[in-house]
């Protein structure tokens, strides 16, 4: 937040970036700090919490040494919440300072109209490539790193799209490369990313698809043996092996209808990288072989959970259903 932009008396701070929101966060509270005085901070987090209780707090003009007062509501549901919405109106000019958070807001309430009536409703999504590309590179110069286009890439697809993850895998990064080089700018190599960074369960499961669509069965099964080395049961491999799929269909049907890459990333709302990186997948299996796989991936699931049969058991006949013709 730049330091000459109108601080604002409620912001609204929703999205799946947990890290945006954070930061947002902290900028926030840090220009609050600069007012002066003592700042009498409230916080609520996941819990419930009466539109009547949240207007008291903020309606008391008067703090204890005259600072600023600052509620932060995270991740709560708000009963009563016209009474909170009718004090709402008032908050500009008050000496309160509100941010409220949440995940998946639902935009049709009037509590969401009226936070972004009165206030800042910000949208901390997912972040697209190019922007996690910047996000990496400016993270790395600023610890002395570097590494070429194709390693940035390799470093993106490896792994997920949070930027939490994402700082996380670039702190081991820069600890394993530190330890190894003396030099004032480190370089990055494919080999360095290999060492260091966490293959996500995700990565595993696309491969098994992609092992699967040419057949190539030991391949296959040695992934799945490693996401039960892992300690991934049964049930949530066969989880997420389905909704890989049915990923998988969506793309396919978005091809079939000529639908460009950036559009598909788009209504899909996920990265356009991982539109690409399930291209080459999609093109080896029909829709009508995809849709089977997903019909009789959603079956296996009812009946794993209904107790006809075991998790395991369902995992096995999915796997075989992948190499039927």
């Amino acid at each position: 937040m730049a330091k000459n932009t109108e601080l604002k008396h409620l912001y609204y701070l929703y999205g799946e970036e947990d890290y945006l929101k954070n930061q947002k966060k902290k900028e926030i509270e840090s220009r609050i700090n600069e007012l002066g005085g003592f700042v009498d901070t409230i916080r609520y987090k996941d819990q419930k919490v009466s539109g009547d209780t949240l207007k008291g707090q903020a309606y008391v003009q008067a703090t204890l040494f005259g600072g600023p007062r600052f509620m932060l509501i995270e991740n709560c549901s708000v009963t009563e919440p016209e009474v909170w919405i009718d004090y709402l109106k008032e908050l500009e000019g008050s000496n309160t300072y509100v941010v409220v958070v949440d995940d998946k807001p639902d935009k049709r309430t009037k509590l969401y109209k009226a936070y972004a009536k009165y206030g800042e409703a910000i949208d901390l999504k997912t972040q697209m490539v190019k922007s996690l590309e910047r996000f990496v590179m400016g993270w790395m110069g600023d610890n002395n790193m570097t590494m070429k286009t194709a390693e940035l890439t390799y470093f993106i697809n490896r792994v997920p799209d949070k930027m939490t993850a994402i700082v996380s895998e670039l702190t081991k990064l820069r600890d394993y490369v530190n330890a190894l080089n003396a030099s004032e700018t480190v370089i990055v190599t494919r080999e360095d990313i290999d060492a260091i960074t966490t293959r996500v369960i995700e990565d595993k499961i696309f491969e098994m698809i992609d092992r699967a669509a040419i057949g190539d069965s030991k391949g296959t099964y040695l992934l799945y043996n490693d996401l039960l080395t892992l300690k991934e049961p049964p049930s949530k491999i066969l989880i997420l092996l389905t909704r890989q799929i049915n990923i998988l269909l969506q793309i396919k049907d978005h091809v079939r209808l000529g639908t460009p890459n950036d559009e598909i990333a788009s209504k899909m709302q996920v990265n356009r990288f991982v539109i690409n990186k399930n291209l080459g997948v999609v093109k080896k299996l029909s829709y009508k072989r995809l849709l089977k796989l997903l019909d009789y991936g959603v079956t296996l699931q009812n009946e794993s959970r209904n107790g006809t049969m075991s998790d395991s058991t369902a995992m096995d006949l999915m796997l075989a259903e992948c190499f039927k013709e």
